[in-house]
């Protein structure tokens, strides 16, 4: 890519804020959390930490953060330290394990489950759907019956704009899943929440960090179609109103796009 072109779509990213790395516009979260204890899953990923740092401002009864990758979960404990906070776990496991999930449910009792783990790469998905299956499906379902069965009070679900009418493995698994919740939502007492969201500027992976990285390279920009469209929103916002849902005591509905 012509040097010239690249600065000049640099520019347009940042003159539109895609590239910026913190939002310091945003009120700080004042939600009350004292008499519950929170479960994050994927505690490790850009949702998962995004909101580990709001929940920091708010008062919880214990926070467990679970992850299956080693060192961003560690990164994310010594980010953490600095808090002081003693009610913070960090699990290291595997939601397909359904032996370490059942005893970290006796042991912890979550009332409030944040489920944001799960495979979101679509290409990945396509080549890999077992594993989709697996992670995204499975392991979902049996996080959603141990909330029934430990009486868990609210279950926040975060599901995807490929969900509507998917086309690919990736959206097809997420759709299965808001199914899947919102008929448990019919018949418990335990509240199955969803959020759909379309792309999360700077989340790993994404469109934006890889922008960034071809335009660092002098590399041609990489679109699926010209006549893509992409629905973006900032982290922190995409967190703040998963608080906002998680922290309403009463819905008429159990579906949120954002």
């Amino acid at each position: 890519m012509d040097k010239d072109v690249s600065k000049h779509i640099k520019k347009l990213l940042e003159d539109g804020s895609l590239l910026t790395k913190d939002n310091n516009d945003l009120p700080s979260v004042d939600f009350d959390f004292s008499e519950e204890t929170v479960l994050i899953t994927g505690a490790a990923g850009t949702i998962g930490s995004g909101l580990t740092k709001l929940l920091l401002d708010c008062p919880f009864k214990n926070l467990i953060l679970l992850d299956n990758a080693e060192s961003p979960l560690y990164y994310l404990q010594k980010e953490l330290e600095a808090y002081q906070k003693p009610n913070i776990h960090f699990v290291l496991t595997d939601i397909r394990d359904e032996d370490s999930m059942q005893e970290l449910f006796s042991e912890f009792k979550p009332s409030l489950i944040f489920h944001t783990a799960a495979y979101k790469h679509v290409p990945m998905m396509e080549a890999n759907p077992y594993e989709a299956v697996k992670l995204n499906i499975l392991a979902t379902t049996f996080l959603a019956d141990l909330a029934l069965i430990n009486n868990t009070q609210k279950f926040v679900f975060i599901s995807t704009d490929k969900a509507v009418n998917p086309i690919s493995i990736m959206g097809l698994t997420k759709r299965i899943c808001e199914r899947y919740l919102m008929d448990l939502n019919s018949k418990n007492e335990t509240k199955f929440l969803i959020t759909r969201f379309g792309n999360i500027i700077g989340s790993n992976g994404s469109l934006i960090p890889l922008f960034e990285k071809q335009l660092e390279l002098g590399r041609p920009l990489t679109v699926t179609s010209p006549e893509v469209t992409r629905y973006f929103i900032d982290k922190l916002r995409a967190c703040q109103h998963i608080l906002e849902i998680s922290n309403e005591a009463h819905w008429k509905h159990a579906l949120f796009t954002f």
